[in-house]
C-alpha cells in the first residue's frame, strides 16, 4: 500500500484534524498488528511471560510498555486505538524542558508556556489527548 503521507499530513491539518504522523505511517505497515514484530522505527506488540500468566506488552527501543494480560481474543487493533482514544480537552501540563520539542512534534501545536521552574514548564494545553496520553507518548517515542 503506497500512502502519500506528506500530503495526508497537509490535507488533515488544512481540516484541522489532529494526528501524528508516526502513529499513522505505523499503522499502515504490513503485519503491524501482529505480535513479535521487529519493527525499528515502530512500536512492536510482544507477548512476554509473568509469573504463570502472559502479557500483551507494547515495546520501542528500550521502552516497554504492559498494555492487557494475554487473551486469545484480543484484537491488536482495538488495543492500539484504545491506547490513543481522542476527545478534545484543555488542561495545564507539567513536563520536563527538554520534552517540549517532542510536544510539538507529537501534537502539532506549541502549548502556551505558563511558567518554568526547576526544570519543568507548565503548559496551558488544548488537544486531544489526555495528560496519562501525552506523558506516554512523550516518554514512550
Amino acid at each position: 500500500m503506497n500512502i502519500d503521507l506528506y500530503n495526508l499530513s497537509k490535507k488533515l491539518y488544512s481540516k484541522k484534524i489532529d494526528h501524528s504522523l508516526l502513529l499513522i505511517n505505523c499503522s499502515i505497515k504490513k503485519n503491524f498488528f501482529d505480535f513479535n514484530n521487529k519493527f525499528k522505527n515502530c512500536p512492536n506488540f510482544l507477548i512476554k511471560n509473568y509469573d504463570k500468566d502472559s502479557y500483551i506488552y507494547l515495546n520501542y527501543k528500550k521502552n516497554y510498555f504492559r498494555l492487557a494480560k494475554f487473551s486469545k481474543n484480543i484484537n491488536l487493533k482495538s488495543l492500539w486505538i484504545d491506547l490513543l482514544e481522542k476527545n478534545y480537552t484543555s488542561y495545564q501540563l507539567s513536563i520536563d524542558l527538554s520534552n517540549y520539542s517532542k510536544l510539538k512534534n507529537i501534537t502539532g501545536s506549541e502549548p502556551k508556556i505558563l511558567s518554568y521552574e526547576q526544570n519543568k514548564i507548565l503548559l496551558d494545553f488544548e488537544n486531544f489527548y489526555n495528560d496519562k496520553q501525552i506523558n506516554f507518548l512523550i516518554n514512550f517515542f
